[in-house]
């Protein structure tokens, strides 16, 4: 049993070029698919996990930031309406549940974001010998030119790359999860294994620093992350876990770093 979360308060959903900003019309250089060095760390733990809902069904998990406060919401979507919902505070504590209308449930498998000048992508493919694996990429967009004497717009085009995930974790990359943090920072969280990680995302789609592993001891089989942060690049990671009490939906609160 497994079950995925995804961010979606803080998707672009557009691919107009206001998701971008123009880069020059040479070709980007190639995104590197080595692994960052493991001694820089960008984000760290911020407290201890939470256990947000216990016992419960397969389905989907949504996060979001709260407009006031700089907490989080993250939904429980079981196919019962109305869903649980459970605040967390930014420090990472819960502050209740309650009973809410359902948000729309998130794409598996693929998630965006966006900052005011670059969106990020990333989607699980599948090797040749049916491991998962991540692609991550970004959209960039040609400058604005003219071509015999015509103006033309720029147009919009993707570059991405298979993610080479750090050593560190068993089992092939899944579930990515993808957010802003700092306004236009971003951090990628994903399944490997038994263990959830987050990672910052550097310029032309590579990974920056060590990973953060924010799974919960003597837990297993986690599903999707939903991955958010607050203004102040406090943020928090939720995913549901198999635990000795059951199928439980946990939280992880976590700081990145401008």
């Amino acid at each position: 049993m497994k079950t995925s979360l995804a961010v979606l308060g803080l998707l672009c959903v557009s691919h107009a070029t206001g998701c971008a900003r123009a880069l020059p019309p040479e070709a980007p250089p190639r995104a590197s698919t080595d692994s960052p060095e493991e001694s820089t760390a960008y984000c760290e733990r911020a407290g201890k996990p939470v256990t947000l809902a216990r016992n419960v069904y397969e389905g989907n998990l949504h996060a979001e930031a709260h407009v006031l406060g700089g907490g989080f919401t993250v939904a429980v979507l079981d196919g019962v309406d109305a869903c649980l919902s459970a605040m967390v505070s930014a420090s990472g504590e819960l502050e209740g549940t309650v009973l809410a209308e359902c948000p729309a449930p998130p794409s598996p498998g693929k998630t965006r974001a966006s900052s005011r000048e670059t969106t990020y992508l990333a989607r699980q493919v599948w090797d040749a010998d049916g491991s998962p694996r991540l692609s991550l990429g970004f959209v960039s967009y040609e400058a604005p030119h003219a071509f015999f004497g015509m103006a033309r717009a720029g147009q919009p085009r993707m570059v991405e790359h298979t993610l080479r995930a750090p050593p560190g974790a068993a089992g092939g990359e899944s579930d990515p999860a993808l957010a802003t943090y700092h306004g236009d920072r971003f951090a990628l969280a994903w399944v490997q294994g038994d263990t959830v990680r987050v990672q910052p995302v550097g310029g032309y789609a590579t990974l920056l620093g060590a990973p953060l592993d924010v799974s919960v001891p003597g837990t297993s089989s986690p599903g999707a992350p939903a991955l958010v942060f607050n203004d102040e690049g406090d943020g928090v990671v939720a995913f549901a876990a198999q635990t000795d009490e059951g199928y439980n939906v946990l939280a992880t609160p976590i700081h990145c770093f401008q």
